[in-house]
């Protein structure tokens, strides 16, 4: 099932009103949310990376690594908070400091002595791997977290060149070579699969093709 039939299908299941409770009809729309969000994302990228390269210029190769940036932040948010959903209602071992990850957050002790929580931020190369290694607790091996493909170096070198492109600290720094396009290239397809691998997964989308077909 591609994305866009599967979004028609969740859409049918929340418009049936054939989910028993609010609760699935609260997972459906998440789910149907992140899902829209990643197609709209996947859009913006596909565009700015036809005109960077058909217009080899640099502002066009810094939108294509911030536009890049955008949908993939994006993506490992949503999947947080698709998690962090699940736990609510799932039996899962997750722990109360791998919770507080997902959230963005971290504990520690006020003057008071009591515990405070404040939001923090996590590197996002450390973020993915953590959050798809929750989400293959939860799914199991279809989720795909493949650190041994050599794709993988190709994300850790997004991550490289997204930082230098906006945090620069000379003008060299604004530029992209044809080697790093085609690593980001590389880069791109790792993530998606990743990615697609969560939110396509098999339980989901039989879900929503058995209530799709009801209505």
């Amino acid at each position: 099932m591609e994305v866009y039939e599967l979004l028609e299908h969740l859409d049918k299941v929340i418009e049936s009103g054939s989910p028993d409770s609010n609760r699935t009809i609260a997972f459906i729309r998440h789910l149907r949310d992140s899902i829209e969000l990643s197609s709209a994302l996947n859009d913006d990228l596909s565009d700015a990376r036809d005109i960077f390269e058909t217009n080899n210029f640099e502002f066009a190769a810094r939108t294509f690594v911030r536009t890049m940036s955008a949908e993939f932040e994006a993506r490992l948010f949503q999947l947080q908070r698709l998690l962090l959903f699940m736990t609510e209602y799932e039996e899962n071992d997750l722990t109360i400091h791998e919770q507080i990850i997902l959230r963005g957050q971290s504990a520690h002790i006020k003057s008071n002595g009591k515990v405070g929580i404040t939001a923090r931020y996590y590197p996002f190369q450390d973020n993915l791997i953590f959050t798809l290694q929750i989400a293959k607790n939860f799914f199991g091996s279809h989720v795909k977290c493949d650190t041994k493909d050599p794709r993988w170096s190709d994300v850790k070198n997004f991550v490289a060149i997204r930082n230098r492109i906006t945090h620069p600290k000379t003008i060299e720094d604004l530029g992209i070579s044809a080697s790093e396009a085609d690593s980001l290239n590389r880069a791109q397809d790792w993530l998606r699969e990743s990615f697609k691998s969560v939110l396509m997964h098999p339980a989901l989308v039989k879900y929503a093709k058995d209530h799709g077909a009801q209505t």
